[in-house]
């Protein structure tokens, strides 16, 4: 469960780093208008996220064999780290993406 609050916690986060980085900072923030605006680009990254977690948490790992020069890595929680990098880039790609395509045949 803690991974898949990480992983939400990251889209949050790379949302908010967009928010930062908006062009006009003159404007008060308005979650219905973000909304509007960004529901496409948040359901993508949401369910591919979902779909991502979900394969990965089928994904067998062995620390031993891949890290057994480096005890203290072993101790890592690498699906947390996981979940906020899957979280983070995979918003910010669909994102990016989804933004690409929608300017081009805006009319």
């Amino acid at each position: 469960m803690l991974v898949w609050i990480i992983a939400f916690l990251s889209i949050a986060m790379s949302f908010f780093v967009k928010f930062m980085n908006r062009k006009d900072k003159q404007k008060e923030p308005n979650l219905g208008f973000w909304v509007k605006d960004n529901y496409p680009e948040l359901i993508v990254s949401l369910l591919s996220m979902v779909i991502l977690l979900i394969i990965a948490g089928k994904i067998q790992f062995n620390p031993d064999v891949i890290l057994e020069k480096i005890p203290i890595v072993t101790y890592l929680p690498v699906d947390l780290i996981v979940a906020a990098i899957v979280g983070y880039l995979n918003n910010t790609l669909w994102y990016a993406g989804i933004k690409q395509v929608k300017n081009k045949f805006k009319v």
